[in-house]
């Protein structure tokens, strides 16, 4: 895993106040900032979180309790999911979907087979 750093900035002003009293005024410009990255697999993906500096993730987020289609989970069953035809074809890690699975806890697989899991349930309102 690889650390990002940006340096502290410091600028320095000369004031110059009535009667020629100098004054120096020292005015930090930023914190240190941590970012991550990972190094890249054997397919080439990697791994960015969002905080600055650059590289990071960029997104906009949706909240699911606005709208979308609920996935019917019975009586709170563990065991239910959809597909979802998509739009496009998805290569990843060297395989290509234009299908996804998604349960009714959020969990979204490419491959047609539910995976038992302890996520808890999405918000529902």
């Amino acid at each position: 895993m690889k650390t990002l750093y940006r340096k502290i900035e410091v600028l320095s002003l000369m004031l110059v106040i009535t009667l020629s009293t100098m004054a120096l005024i020292t005015i930090p410009r930023g914190n240190d900032v941590e970012a991550n990255i990972s190094d890249p697999d054997d397919y080439g993906y990697y791994w960015v979180d969002n905080k600055d500096p650059d590289p990071k993730v960029e997104y906009s987020w949706i909240d699911a309790t606005t709208g979308g289609t609920k996935i019917s989970d019975g009586m709170y069953s563990s065991y239910s999911y959809t597909s979802v035809s998509l739009p496009f074809n998805f290569t990843y890690y060297g395989n290509t979907y234009n299908t996804m699975y998604v349960t009714s806890k959020g969990y979204v697989s490419f491959v047609d087979t539910y995976v038992t899991s302890s996520y808890t349930r999405l918000p529902s309102g």
